[in-house]
């Protein structure tokens, strides 16, 4: 399915499901004649988006989006402006990869390098605001993608941020059909995830990402000035209303 041609509003109900369960393999396909860097900026534009608006729901009940998290957007800014050194970009991206896997599966951290760079992070890491694990996860693959050369659009994909957006989208967004034991069937949660990419506010969803993919198809082979005004007009683009990011507020409290 090509994501630029394709009208998401006019799609039957499981033709909006299939295109949302394959969500990473249509972006591949779509941006298969676009350079690896066109293709981490139309990631990173639609991460900064759920950045800015994850870190006004957080800031409307008290907590604070992680220094990590921070400094990985601007990490991977600063790549595409052609302004970080190779050698730090290389640490950070070793650092983030240990760190990532250490909090989600607690494999410990080996080397000291990557031990030096999560004690920089790890005292300010607020143990409640696990709820932000997902963006960092996001971050972590994009950074993986730009070491290994390789682009498979997990970062932004139905099993990273699209799919915990999905969970948001029917949690707090949605009147969805909800099983009050929280013990879904495959039927039961199926019809559910149907529901969801029916909604309105993934449908506002799906245009966002599409719009950013088309931002980022549009500065293909520009300079690093175009992408430093780019950089500047995300800090002010939202993937939530400020009404909306008072509903977000409760995943973070």
């Amino acid at each position: 399915m090509n994501l630029f041609t394709t009208n998401y509003e006019t799609l039957k109900e499981n033709e909006k499901k299939r295109m949302y369960y394959n969500f990473s393999q249509n972006a591949q396909k779509s941006f298969s004649r676009y350079s690896d860097k066109t293709q981490i900026l139309a990631q990173l534009l639609f991460i900064n988006r759920a950045f800015n608006s994850y870190n006004e729901a957080m800031l409307k009940v008290g907590k604070n989006m992680p220094l990590l998290i921070h400094d990985a957007l601007n990490m991977l800014w600063d790549y595409l402006e052609e302004k970080c050194d190779s050698r730090d970009f290389q640490a950070f991206c070793n650092g983030i990869d240990a760190v990532t896997l250490f909090l989600n599966t607690g494999e410990e951290i080996e080397t000291q390098e990557n031990l030096n760079f999560w004690e920089k992070y790890s005292d300010e890491w607020e143990w409640d605001i696990s709820n932000s694990i997902i963006l960092l996860n996001s971050f972590g693959a994009l950074f993986f993608q730009i070491y290994e050369q390789s682009i498979d659009w997990y970062s932004i994909g139905e099993d990273c941020l699209l799919g915990e957006i999905n969970e948001i989208v029917g949690d707090y967004f949605e009147n969805l059909y909800t099983n009050p034991t929280d013990g879904y069937k495959y039927h039961e949660l199926e019809l559910r995830i149907t529901q969801i990419c029916e909604s309105a506010t993934f449908t506002k969803i799906i245009a966002c990402i599409i719009k950013d993919m088309k931002e980022a198809i549009n500065y293909e082979g520009k300079g690093i000035k175009e992408i430093a005004r780019l950089r500047e007009e995300y800090k002010k683009q939202f993937l939530f209303s400020s009404i909306e990011c008072e509903k977000l507020a409760e995943y973070f409290r």
